[in-house]
């Protein structure tokens, strides 16, 4: 699955931004393999809740044997240097987005680039797995946890501003049009 994921069946449409991340950072290097890793296994976990058709069992099924394969490379560092990696990858596209947003150049790019941290902050959230009520939340996972809600939020916001500003430059263009000498009336006469 890794060089080109078969298609994900609809039922596990929700673990395809897991499936996508993983597969763009492939096994070139240490880091973006095991960060691939724990984004497969992410996936996996997730689709567990979901997959009810035979197809979306088979999809799971293959997810999981890739994940099994993978696990005698990434057992070559513990999960806490693994967490460390994955959170470290997280913050740095964190940052990335918020640079650009703070110096207002958000686009879509920026929102982009804020939903792929908030995925990758979602994929974190396995090293923190127990049972329920076991242990309170530690720091880094609460600190995760509200840039996950915010990079969600900032990519909405973003694209809202985008939308919004579309609307009103396209608005602006009717207003100026319409206000000149030419109507839109005297262009549907003369079209007649």
């Amino acid at each position: 699955m890794t060089k080109a994921s078969p298609r994900i069946p609809p039922e596990l449409h929700s673990i395809n931004a897991f499936i996508c991340h993983a597969d763009k950072l492939g096994n070139d290097d240490p880091e973006s393999r095991i960060v691939a890793h724990y984004c497969r296994m992410h996936a996996a976990q997730e689709g567990m809740l979901y997959a009810t058709s035979d197809e979306g069992k088979q999809y799971l099924s293959e997810l999981l044997d890739e994940v099994e394969s993978e696990m005698d490379a990434v057992s070559i560092i513990t999960p806490e240097e693994s967490y460390i990696l994955c959170r470290n990858h997280a913050d740095r596209i964190f940052e990335k987005a918020d640079a650009e947003d703070k110096k207002g150049n958000s686009g879509e790019k920026t929102a982009e680039i804020f939903d792929t941290a908030a995925t990758f902050y979602e994929v974190l959230a396995q090293f923190h797995a127990g049972d329920v009520g076991e242990e309170p939340k530690n720091t880094d996972q609460m600190e995760e946890e509200l840039k996950l809600e915010y990079c969600r939020e900032r990519a909405v916001a973003i694209l809202n501003e985008i939308e919004e500003q579309e609307r009103l430059q396209s608005n602006d263009f009717i207003k100026e049009y319409t206000s000149g000498d030419a109507s839109v009336s005297s262009l549907s006469s003369s079209d007649a």
